[in-house]
């Protein structure tokens, strides 16, 4: 706990290509999200998710159900040899986070 994390826009995802090799995604380094973790719960079942962990969401999910089939629409391409049942079996991990600040990285930064 009280570790960073910066959050970025996906400009585009990432995939694995026909030769099973990891694409990633393409970041943007504009107003990214800092926050402080305070709170962190690893490898929970879809139903035991609370339902307040979906009030400030980032993305389409705003249910266990809903978040269940975005899982599976994505790691259905990413873990092809995975059946639905293991897919939703491992879990999910819940970061709690407070944010801190909203900042953009210069472009010579690398």
């Amino acid at each position: 706990m009280g570790s960073l994390a910066a959050l970025s826009k996906i400009v585009a995802g990432g995939y694995f290509d026909p030769k099973g090799e990891e694409q990633l995604p393409l970041l943007s380094f504009e107003n990214i999200w800092i926050a402080k973790i305070i709170g962190f719960t690893q490898s929970i079942s879809y139903q035991e998710i609370p339902q307040d962990c979906f009030k400030n969401t980032i993305g389409k999910a705003h249910s266990p159900e809903e978040l269940q089939e975005l899982m599976l629409t994505r790691y259905q391409k990413t873990l092809p040899t995975f059946t639905d049942n293991q897919i939703i079996a491992q879990g999910v991990s819940i970061r709690d986070l407070q944010l801190t600040h909203v900042t953009t990285l210069p472009q010579n930064w690398l």
